[in-house]
């Protein structure tokens, strides 16, 4: 059985279209494989209570929770991730057991900001009492976990890491999310965080260090990275490059570079080498096509749009018009 890369929910082998979301699924995601994996971990706590505190009825509580669920179940599926239930209060989402990613965490983490950003819109759907509020934690964390085998009841990956997670959840205040040390030092350059005093993970365990997690950056792709070392045999590629940017500032004619390899081979690091030097001499708009999703064909567009202009072109499209016509001559 296969899931489907858009929702998340299983699909029949020879099946073209998803049963559940009508997407196509020529591109499939496998079952995942028993074993010990690397994933990113997103949990979350998301509660109702009155103004004063008081919980909700217990029938009202049970029906605000599976409407609860339901929304960070898509949240998370709408990133990549798959969503566990741990308790009636506490869902978690996975990153990475299918197929391994290098922004897995950063997914968690971006998940995480727009569950929170995205909170009143939920509390306004609901049409609560006006003395009723939501209340949302959320923790991020990177591990090893045990993925089960596939159609095994029980939890889908289980581990230390799990239980970190969790325990980092606890430590979460109202309209908090965290991040532990091994998910910071994964994202730091994506993201603002503040750290926060030493937190005891285990009574009688070791203190360990957490982040605030305060944004994730729209812009970190264009902050250049800090190099440790010298790229070597590269030569030949940073010539086309630079090459391309000559001809583009003295002859003004566009220039289309495609850059292919396979993972891990310094794609990323020939191009920030490469916008070290351009810089200097142009304005860059740098954006990226989103890899999970839906209805997102003309956001890098948008991106670039809103790089130009001071104005959201959505807001204003006639005041962005103009001013991005100023932009360009």
């Amino acid at each position: 059985m296969s899931l489907c890369p858009t929702c998340g929910e299983p699909t029949p082998p020879r099946a073209r279209f998803c049963p559940s979301c009508g997407h196509r699924v020529a591109t499939r995601i496998a079952t995942p494989t028993a074993g010990a994996k690397t994933v990113a971990l997103l949990f979350l706590d998301l509660s109702g209570a009155t103004a004063s505190g008081d919980p909700l009825s217990t029938e009202a509580l049970d029906a605000l929770r599976e409407r609860c669920r339901e929304w960070a179940r898509a949240a998370i599926r709408q990133h990549g991730g798959q969503a566990q239930q741990l308790t009636p209060d506490v869902v978690f989402g996975v990153f990475g057991v299918d197929a391994a990613h290098e922004d897995d965490t950063l997914r968690a983490a971006r998940c995480a900001m727009r569950l929170h950003a995205a909170l009143p819109d939920l509390t306004a759907a609901e049409d609560l009492p006006g003395d009723v509020q939501l209340i949302l934690r959320t923790a991020v964390h990177s591990g090893r976990v045990v993925v089960s085998e596939p159609d095994t009841p029980g939890p889908l990956v289980a581990g230390e890491a799990v239980d970190a997670a969790a325990r980092l959840l606890d430590d979460a205040g109202p309209g908090e999310s965290l991040l532990s040390e091994a998910a910071y030092r994964l994202v730091r350059d994506a993201v603002d965080a503040e750290l926060l005093a030493p937190l005891s993970m285990r009574a009688a365990g070791p203190v360990l260090n957490a982040w605030r997690l305060r944004a994730v950056r729209s812009d970190h792709k264009d902050r250049p990275s800090r190099f440790g070392a010298p790229l070597v045999g590269r030569d030949g590629e940073r010539r086309v490059l630079l090459e391309a940017l000559r001809r583009m500032r003295d002859e003004g004619t566009g220039q289309l570079i495609v850059l292919v390899g396979m993972p891990g081979v310094g794609k990323s690091r020939l191009v920030n080498e490469f916008l070290a030097v351009a810089w200097r001499d142009v304005t860059v708009l740098r954006t990226r096509c989103p890899d999970v999703g839906s209805g997102m064909t003309m956001s890098p567009v948008e991106d670039l749009l809103r790089q130009l202009c001071s104005t959201d072109p959505s807001g204003s499209p006639e005041r962005a018009r103009n001013e991005l016509a100023a932009r360009l001559g």
